[in-house]
């Protein structure tokens, strides 16, 4: 999978090529130099870069870091331009194309990394790592066992050895080796992450614990606080024990710090959709109560949905129309007002407002959310029959003749069409004879479901 070491060659050999190479083919002296001590296992190239390639070696390892691959791989391919030699843009070139699912080009960045660095057991560590989480574990395992033959303190030499037995479903050893990793390095929050998502994830329920997953989601922090990759095990754990909330705003923490990171994204739509779905089941049972007339076990149902998704606008509604139907206009019209602060674009909500104001006797009010349920649907034929009755009490009977024909318009009832001649009578126009009802003495259509 991955070409095989050069072939050593001699001194003399290093001296015939220098002197048969010209300036132009070679960026310095020095490089040239490097590449040929490199391949005698003599000395090492990461030190050998200048200055200002350092540093940006280092911004390339932050952007990997923090998942900003598309950052991270600009910088480390502009290195590579720079400095032909440099084994290490080569190895963080490879572990962000194999982050961005580009494996099959990052297999010849690991190559050229390896052929430039035999001997560094870091580089070996990391490609083994990225071929076992490819599941090419044969060669892997033979990557790694060289890395832990140079140094085998390394703690990326646990890191993967921990993956290996994690991809194994071997989960006490894949711990056991995580663990290795941080005792040799306070500072490897990765294998706090790693642990922290066995214990959250394991396909194995044995090994889930959420005390202990949050525990080591809660270290990794330590070591870095506003790392995305932290935060997000840190949801994973509060999805996992079903805090839905914290879970949502976590996550949406890590997508500040990365607006775009694709993975961070499908995370929060995995947790937000859990949250609308089990939100949407309380809902839907409420509302079944609901219609049985259970309005306290309905109630409860819609509690626990706004419980799991405080911005579920519809489970307010639901709410008010419990207190509305138990007479309670005060709290029916604090829950109304609540799903319209939340979603102030459905008319379903400002109609059933505008019934509360005018149960209690606030009629500006009332007419207020009729018109602007009709400017949401200039089609809801109720909310034009309401508002006409609504007139008729408040005295203004053209108005109440326009909104009541409005309604007949849109829809042939006929009780719209005998509201209408009953307006036309009062106004002394000629009417057939419908003096068995009033249209000002109720309020037609109450409720809108």
């Amino acid at each position: 999978m991955f070409s095989d070491y050069l072939k050593l060659p001699t001194i003399k050999h290093i001296i015939l090529i220098f002197k048969h190479t010209s300036m132009k083919r070679f960026s310095s002296i020095t490089g040239l130099i490097c590449v040929a001590l490199l391949a005698l296992g003599i000395v090492s190239c990461t030190s050998q870069v200048s200055p200002e390639l350092a540093d940006t070696y280092e911004q390339a390892e932050t952007y990997y870091d923090t998942m900003m691959y598309d950052e991270a791989l600009t910088l480390y391919t502009s290195i590579i331009e720079s400095e032909p030699s440099y084994a290490m843009a080569y190895l963080g070139r490879g572990k962000t194309l194999t982050a961005l699912g580009k494996f099959d080009e990052a297999v010849r960045d690991f190559s050229m990394a390896m052929d430039l660095e035999p001997k560094n057991d870091e580089v070996l560590a990391t490609v083994a790592m990225a071929y076992i989480e490819k599941n090419l574990e044969d060669e892997g395992l033979i990557i790694l066992n060289k890395a832990e033959e140079r140094n085998p303190a390394n703690p990326s030499i646990y890191m993967a050895k921990g993956l290996y037995h994690e991809k194994n479903l071997e989960y006490s050893k894949a711990i056991e080796e995580y663990l290795k990793a941080t005792k040799k390095d306070e500072t490897a929050k990765d294998a706090y992450i790693r642990v922290s998502k066995i214990y959250c994830c394991a396909e194995n329920p044995m090994y889930r614990n959420n005390d202990l997953a949050l525990d080591y989601a809660g270290k990794a922090l330590e070591i870095a606080p506003d790392d995305p990759a932290a935060l997000d095990a840190l949801a994973y754990v509060y999805f996992s024990s079903g805090d839905m909330e914290n879970a949502v705003e976590t996550e949406k923490r890590a997508l500040e710090i990365l607006p775009e990171n694709r993975m961070l994204i499908e995370h929060l739509m995995l947790f937000e959709g859990t949250v609308a779905e089990s939100a949407e089941e309380h809902n839907n049972r409420g509302a079944e109560l609901l219609l049985e007339g259970n309005y306290s076990e309905a109630a409860d149902e819609f509690r626990a949905a706004v419980e799991i998704d405080p911005h579920y606008a519809d489970a307010y509604y639901n709410l008010g129309k419990v207190y509305s139907y138990l007479e309670d206009y005060t709290t029916a019209e604090e829950f109304y007002t609540t799903a319209i602060e939340i979603d102030p674009d459905d008319a379903r909500y400002h109609y059933n407002l505008a019934i509360i104001y005018g149960k209690m006797e606030m009629l500006e009010k009332s007419e207020e959310e009729y018109l602007y349920a009709i400017s949401i649907d200039p089609f809801y034929d109720k909310a034009h029959n309401n508002l006409g009755a609504l007139y008729v009490k408040m005295g203004k009977l053209e108005q109440a003749l326009a909104e009541f024909t409005y309604a007949y318009e849109i829809n042939q009832k006929g009780s719209y069409k005998t509201n209408i001649d009953m307006v036309r009578e009062m106004l002394g126009e000629d009417a057939p004879d419908t003096k068995d009802s009033s249209p000002g003495t109720s309020e037609p259509d109450m409720l809108q479901y």
